[in-house]
């Protein structure tokens, strides 16, 4: 059965009857081809049990025998199931199964497919993939098969499965000239979720959201509305979660939306049930936007737990002197993160692919965070969490990078009166261009160890170093000049990344080798010419296990910074391509980053992100026979 029986079946149907000399001309067939079209289609409805036929009358034409109303609601069925894609029998065939109370046999999957069991056998071996990524399992006997998994996780799998089909809040402007919130899914799961349902949902969390005037987001709204979309449809099928031994007191706001339901659906919901949408709304209200008002109902979480995240988030971000508005909202994120993954509840970030390819510094750095919460809460993160967390560090380094752009050491021979002079008038003119952190004497300068830091002297300095000016105490026009052609050399962002290249730390291979083969080589390299120490091996293969590093053309492993001693970037060609997790890369570029950068660590990233972002780039980067010209093609192209 195909769309060219189903197109004749629709015809044939739409007419009370229809003569073969109407078909040949509407359809443009043959009457032989008509003719056998219509035995196949016969033959299908015997083979399926399928009260219908296509008969025939002399002088009068074809009809359609049998109910009429089955017959429109089979010629529905047949049409959804011949159009139907892969991802939505996978999707059918899970929700029977998840909706099966004992066990099925593959011969009734096939029935209420329309499908041959061939077809529904290779279904159920995707169906298996995808369970696998759940860790459950499909068990089968001679009764046939069924899912070996509790109504909680069966409920998880639900959401999981319809937050993977791009669930998305969406904002509808109805004829009142206000806006109507709404919910879009894919058509991959319209079997698979119980839309009335849906939409009455959505109708009371948006009423309740105007009544207490809290703020959901995007994430929020999504999450909660489907939990209670699952759990009502789940109740009304007779599926009841096992509830705890425990009762909580539920948060007025809960109590509130659990009274909206109840009277809506008319439903009594058990206490079990009340207690993970209290779980919802305790999440929402301790968010960025409504923690101060609710915040000081929780005293015992907001002065404990919530100060152990705290001091967790101070000690993994050392290395990037984090500010507090980072240590506060990574925090409060933490908690939440952490809540939701011990209560199993999943997360799906839309911009993840994003997040991975131009924040990429954020990303790896947010996969330190995670490497150690995992650790010491027994927890395990995707990479979806990783990139919420991104986010809070990206928005850091844009506050950092805003706020000041060079380190100036101000050094005075002259009167405090006129070092204060100069340095507010170095304040007025450069603004947010300098940031002077320390004013000091000649002598002073002698003992300190300055890297990266704009030394600014009224005294003459011999000195070959390129980061010295001398200027008047009363900063002339000439002076303004200088300080700003230094400030320009300077954030010459290029440099900081070349320099971390060397022709020490560069090679190219035309045979195939695994990934594993690959970061062992590298590995020897950087051991033997002090660049790392022991460890740093295990240290990299931890990282790939946590999130592939491969994106598209390349992949950027690294290591922990305590086991790099010199920085630097191990640059890797493959012109046969490795297989990095599960794509094929062709240049791989090895991050040894320490603290001995820390002040151009975004110059360094900064070029890299203009490298890799360019498709083009990088296959002439790939391309390159040796490293002069790899770096050749760099300084012309960035």
């Amino acid at each position: 059965m195909n769309n060219s029986h189903l197109s004749l079946i629709n015809l044939i149907y739409k007419n009370e009857y229809i003569k073969h000399n109407e078909v040949m001309k509407i359809l443009g067939w043959s009457r032989y081809k008509i003719n056998k079209k219509i035995d196949e289609a016969n033959d299908f409805f015997v083979e399926k049990n399928i009260n219908i036929e296509i008969s025939y009358k002399a002088r009068i034409g074809l009809s359609i025998k049998g109910n009429s109303e089955e017959a429109e609601n089979i010629l529905e069925r047949l049409e959804y199931e011949i159009n139907e894609t892969k991802d939505q029998r996978i999707v059918q065939v899970l929700s029977i199964l998840l909706d099966a109370k004992g066990y099925i046999k593959i011969q009734q999957l096939a029935n209420a497919l329309y499908v041959s069991r061939t077809t529904i056998e290779n279904v159920l071996e995707n169906v298996r993939k995808l369970l696998e990524e759940y860790n459950i399992e499909l068990i089968g006997s001679k009764n046939g098969i069924r899912l070996n998994v509790n109504e909680r996780h069966k409920r998880q799998l639900i959401a999981d499965v319809i937050n993977s089909y791009k669930s998305k809040l969406v904002a509808l402007e109805n004829h009142k000239e206000k806006f109507q919130i709404s919910l879009n899914f894919s058509n991959d799961v319209k079997k698979f979720i119980n839309f009335n349902i849906v939409n009455d949902v959505v109708d009371i969390v948006s009423e309740f959201i105007a009544e207490t005037n809290l703020y959901l987001t995007e994430y929020e709204f999504n999450s909660i509305t489907i939990h209670i979309s699952i759990m009502l449809d789940r109740i009304k099928k007779d599926f009841i979660v096992s509830p705890d031994a425990l009762e909580t007191e539920l948060e007025p706001n809960t109590q509130m939306l659990i009274y909206k339901i109840e009277t809506i659906f008319d439903i009594k919901l058990p206490q079990n049930e009340k207690e993970n949408i209290d779980f919802y709304i305790k999440l929402i209200q301790q968010n960025n936007y409504n923690k101060s008002e609710y915040e000081n109902k929780r005293e015992y979480d907001k002065s404990t737990q919530l100060n152990e995240y705290r001091e967790v988030t101070k000690m993994i971000l050392s290395d990037i002197y984090p500010d507090n508005e980072l240590i506060d909202d990574l925090s409060i994120h933490l908690k939440s993160a952490i809540n939701r993954l011990k209560n199993n509840m999943s997360i799906r970030n839309p911009y993840l692919h994003l997040i991975k390819t131009q924040f990429i510094q954020s990303f790896e750095t947010s996969k330190q965070i995670v490497a150690t919460l995992e650790s010491k809460m027994n927890i395990s993160f995707d990479e979806d969490e990783i990139a919420y967390i991104a986010i809070h560090i990206q928005s850091f380094f844009e506050r950092r990078k805003n706020s000041n752009n060079n380190d100036v050491i101000l050094v005075c021979s002259s009167g405090y009166g006129t070092s204060k002079l100069l340095e507010q008038r170095l304040k007025n003119v450069f603004k947010e261009k300098i940031n002077i952190v320390d004013v000091i004497g000649i002598n002073k300068l002698n003992n300190m160890n300055i890297k990266d830091q704009l030394i600014i002297t009224t005294v003459p300095i011999r000195s070959n170093q390129k980061n010295v000016v001398y200027v008047s105490p009363l900063l002339t026009n000439e002076d303004i000049e200088s300080i700003g052609n230094l400030i320009i050399s300077q954030n010459s962002h290029k440099k900081h990344f070349l320099r971390l290249l060397s022709n020490n730390l560069f090679d190219i291979d035309e045979y195939e080798l695994t990934q594993e083969e690959v970061i062992k080589k590298l590995v020897k390299k950087t051991n033997d010419n002090n660049y790392t120490s022991t460890g740093v091996y295990q240290s990299i293969m931890n990282r790939e296990k946590l999130s592939s590093t491969s994106m598209g053309l390349f992949a950027m492993p690294h290591a922990e910074i305590k086991y790099i001693k010199k920085p630097a970037i191990y640059v890797y060609i493959n012109k046969e391509g490795v297989l990095w997790g599960n794509e094929k890369v062709n240049i791989v570029f090895l991050f040894l980053i320490n603290q001995d950068i820390k002040n151009n660590i975004n110059d360094v990233y900064k070029v890299f992100n203009e490298i890799i972002d360019s498709k083009e780039l990088l296959s002439k980067l790939s391309a390159a026979n040796d490293y002069d010209e790899f770096i050749r093609i760099i300084t012309k192209e960035v």
